[in-house]
């Protein structure tokens, strides 16, 4: 028999013993806590150019491109160059452009010429840029491939016209003395016809871009005497360019001119103002 003080008190609940094992976490290194006197600095300048992201385009990595637009710049990346406008000389209206005019019975008798005018008579006897003109309807316009004409005395100008009608008025409201002017069309492309536009001394050829491009009128162009005659090519209503070369592609086609006809000979666009 077991006597009672030879057992042991047992506690209850028992207690519990924690074990807490350290663990091992990696070290941060120069770590600075800014002190409430500390001043805050930026960790960067806001302004410096950040790297681009990586972009990628069916699975490759694609090259960050240079922005093609930098404002107040002169020459952007990827346009074409330019110059800067020289406004030190203003276009003067010469005394002998509109005797000139008025003598040929181009303008009225004491009528004087616009200033957009006597430019584009200038650039196309110096050959030497082509030209933009956005001018107002009832302005004049026919005047600019006229009076390179009369100043040479001899001379072609190739006027590419959109419609048949505008053709025909063209060609019968020419009024100025010594200056002949024909429209080129399906039933006016004979060979006497052609054996006209090889002769005259001052002629004014009216043509749509679609007889521009026939084999007909190619021996026209292809000619180097009638090349060495050509004074300049004036589009006419050119804002047709873009509105009609999906159904008209012969005007998306007339830049190949430059191929045949060379660089030598202004190429000038006439539009209204819209």
């Amino acid at each position: 028999m077991v006597h009672p003080d030879s057992i042991p008190t047992v506690n209850w609940p028992p207690p519990r013993i924690h074990t807490v094992t350290p663990v091992q976490t990696p070290l941060r290194r120069n770590i600075h806590r800014r002190e409430p006197s500390d001043t805050f600095e930026s960790p960067s300048n806001p302004l410096a150019p950040t790297k681009h992201k990586k972009q990628h385009r069916n699975g490759y990595e694609q090259s960050p491109q240079t922005p093609s637009f930098l404002p107040f710049s002169l020459n952007n990346p990827g346009a074409p160059r330019q110059r800067a406008f020289d406004l030190s000389k203003q276009t003067r209206l010469e005394p002998e452009w509109n005797s000139l005019a008025q003598k040929s019975h181009a303008i009225p008798a004491g009528g004087t010429l616009h200033s957009y005018q006597v430019q584009i008579a200038n650039l196309v006897l110096r050959c030497q840029n082509d030209a933009i003109v956005i001018a107002a309807t009832g302005s004049g316009k026919s005047l600019s491939w006229t009076l390179p004409l009369l100043a040479r005395k001899e001379g072609i100008s190739l006027v590419v016209t959109p419609y048949t009608s505008l053709g025909l008025d063209a060609e019968e409201s020419n009024s100025c003395d010594g200056i002949t002017s024909i429209f080129i069309y399906s039933e006016q492309n004979t060979m006497e016809d052609f054996e006209k536009v090889a002769t005259v001394e001052m002629l004014v050829v009216y043509v749509c871009p679609e007889m521009l491009e026939s084999p007909s009128f190619a021996r026209l162009l292809h000619s180097k005497s009638w090349q060495g005659r050509l004074s300049g090519i004036y589009i006419d209503e050119a804002h047709l360019v873009h509105q009609t070369h999906v159904w008209r592609p012969s005007y998306s086609r007339i830049y190949q001119l430059r191929n045949i006809v060379g660089h030598n000979i202004p190429l000038m666009s006439f539009r209204h103002m819209p």
